[in-house]
Order: structure tokens, then sequence, then C-alpha cells
């Protein structure tokens, strides 16, 4: 009933027992499906939009097209109801602008990590070893990590690569590691300490993002700044929000989208130069603890939490490349 609607009684009702003052959506159909509600309520609202729901193609979204129609009627809705809506990243605030985002009420936050859980360990480092952690789909790219890590192996026999994940095209990555002759281990899912484990062990993180065919593209991973915050480098392609996180050839080394043997030479690169890795990963961890810090960035939050509450109007919280 509330996502044909927007409405149920009883989460209205539980809305008023709470006296909640705003509503605070994640990604563009929450916004959508949040909004009869707020009006109701008499609630302003808050919308997040994160990366497939506002760079995925219009005729991919929906594959019935009287439910595409239906979604981009309350879409117009949503962007005419005089709410705030929030990017990830630059790349997503420009993306909500071409579908029509108001601009004055558009602003750029970015995600913060905890720099204080994620900080370098005591784990002794393994000098070969490359770590992926990302769904196993089209856009996180993993396919050009595996060709580019096989040609890696031929200069450097000790390189290999562990990807933390899972996804549709898990079998076909497999397959392709073993005709690659990509030395390669795939654990599925697993839990955050495990995670943080192996970033502890790893050389460096890679993240090789494209383009989906559907035009699908990344917000900004959280592992970069998860990996950067523990002082790894990062090694991927030049893609959506990553170089607002990442600085090529400062806190690591960025190529363009699928251009294998330039990832495959940055990642040999990094693995063969322990002095470069170390060195980039202060800088990551700096850039982290300035720029993407979890406390700050709440605290941003909060404050736009505050004014649109006092004044209906948002307020600029970390725009613009840091």
């Amino acid at each position: 009933m509330f996502k044909a609607s927007g409405y149920t009684p009883r989460m209205a009702a539980q809305l008023e027992g709470l006296q909640a003052g705003l509503i605070h959506a994640h990604f563009e159909d929450g916004g959508i499906q949040a909004l009869s509600l707020a009006r109701q309520l008499k609630l302003p609202v808050i919308t997040t939009c994160h990366g497939a729901d506002v760079t995925v193609k219009p005729e991919f979204r929906r594959t019935n097209i009287l439910k595409r129609r239906w979604h981009e009627k309350r879409r117009h809705l949503l962007l005419e109801s005089g709410g705030k809506f929030v990017a990830v990243s630059n790349h997503i605030r420009t993306r909500m602008l071409e579908r029509g985002y108001p601009s004055a009420d558009t602003e750029t936050h970015y995600i913060g990590v905890d720099t204080d859980l994620f900080a370098p360990g005591e784990e002794e480092k393994d000098d070969g070893l490359v770590l992926f952690v990302g769904r196993l789909v089209e856009k996180k790219g993993c396919a050009y990590l595996i060709k580019a890590m096989a040609a890696v192996r031929r200069q450097l026999p000790k390189a290999h690569l562990v990807i933390i994940g899972d996804g549709p095209l898990r079998a076909q990555l497999e397959a392709l590691a073993r005709s690659e002759d990509c030395r390669c281990e795939f654990l599925g899912v697993q839990p955050p300490p495990r995670v943080q484990e192996l970033m502890g062990r790893a050389s460096l993180v890679a993240v090789p993002s494209v383009t989906a065919q559907n035009g699908d593209t990344e917000g900004l991973p959280l592992v970069v700044c998860e990996a950067q915050a523990m002082g790894l480098p990062v090694v991927g392609f030049h893609h959506a929000g990553i170089p607002e996180a990442v600085v090529h050839g400062v806190t690591g080394l960025l190529c363009p989208e699928g251009h294998v043997e330039e990832l495959a030479s940055h990642l040999a690169c990094l693995l063969a130069d322990r002095t470069l890795r170390e060195k980039f990963g202060i800088e990551a961890r700096q850039r982290m603890r300035q720029h993407f810090n979890l406390q700050v960035q709440t605290a941003a939050l909060e404050l736009f939490y505050r004014s649109t509450l006092k004044s209906g109007t948002g307020v600029a919280m970390n725009s613009g490349q840091p």
C-alpha cells in the first residue's frame, strides 16, 4: 500500500507519535514514496541520491511503459515539492541537475567514514595482495581487474587478487579468472571484521568501476574511503565520484575507464614499490581525516537538518572538490 500510494495510516500514526520533524529519504524512489506521507504530516523532505537512481537511463529503469510513466509523473511531483536534495558526490549532483533537480536546492554531501574504526592496524602486509570489495555487477568492472592482474602476474608472480562480494556475474568472472590464469580467490560476502582484516593485510585496494551499458555509475564507493582511511592506496579507473576522494599520484593511481594495460601498469608499479605505497597511504589517511571524517560530515548533515527545520531552506554542506 505504501509503495502504491506513498501513505499508510499505520505509518502516519507512528510518525505522529514520534513527533517527527522531517523525513530524510534515500534514493529517488524513496523520496517519491515519502512525498505523500510528508504532505499528510506537513513535514519537509530531504532526499539523498546515491548512484543508479539518477544515472540509469530512463528506458532501463522500468520494463513496463505504464510503470515508467507513473514513475516519471511522481518524480516531477518530487522535484516540484519544494523539498531539499542531497548528492553523495559532485558527479551525482551533476547528473541530478541534468535530470531536472533544482540547482539551488541540491547539495553535495560526502558520506563520512569512521577514521578511528578504519585505521592502520598491526597486520603483516602481503606485498602481492590486491583486494577488491564490491558487488559482482557490470559497473564494478571486476572483469577489467582480472585481466589486468593476469598481466601483472606475468611480471610479478607473487601478485594475487582476493575478491570479496557476490552477484550475478560471479560464475562468469570465475571462468574468466581461470581462462586468464589469474591467481584469484573469490570469498563471496564477508562480515565487516573480515573485510577490515583483509584490508589490513592488503597492499592496495582496486576499484575498477566503469559506466554500465544502461548508464549506471557509482556515486562514490564507500570502500574507497574506508581503504584510504586504513592507509591503503587505491588503484582504479577515473570514474564518477572516485576522483573526488582519490588524488591521482598522491593517494593512488587512476586511469581512463576500460584501459586494462594502464590499470595493470599502475597495479604493478605499486606492488613493486613498498615505499611509494606507504607514501600514498599516509597521504590517503590524512585526506580522509580532513575531508571525509564521519564526525565532521555528520555534524554538517545535522546542520542541514536544523536549517531545513528552522526556515525550510537548506545550507551548503560540503560542495565542491575538497
